[in-house]
């Protein structure tokens, strides 16, 4: 890509801080908002909960944070979402990946 296509297409991003990226995989966007799943990447398979953020396109502020957890049907191990997608402003696809058997769960 050349210098001033690049500088042209910058000119048109907005920046915001008031989003995290956690692990950053997990970002999507619908018609009015932007998606995050925010996490601390630094954990392996934590039993922590992750965070939700709905943001506005407009204006780029977080309009609504949900917190989750996912369980193993009453066992100890917490499931960890490493990659996600947005599908509409109701449903995300999610996934789980652990290492040690090389187990995917969506």
């Amino acid at each position: 890509m050349s210098w001033n296509k690049f500088t042209r297409l910058a000119s048109h991003v907005k920046v915001s801080p008031y989003i995290k990226t956690g692990h950053g995989q997990a970002f999507s966007a619908t018609k009015k908002y932007l998606y995050v799943i925010a996490n601390d990447h630094l954990l392996k398979n934590t039993p922590n909960s992750e965070e939700i953020m709905q943001i506005s396109k407009k204006n780029l502020r977080i309009k609504r944070i949900w917190s989750f957890k996912i369980w193993n049907n009453g066992a100890n191990d917490g499931r960890y979402i490493h990659n996600a997608m947005f599908i509409n402003d109701h449903t995300f696809i999610a996934e789980y990946h652990r290492l040690t058997d090389h187990c995917f769960e969506y």
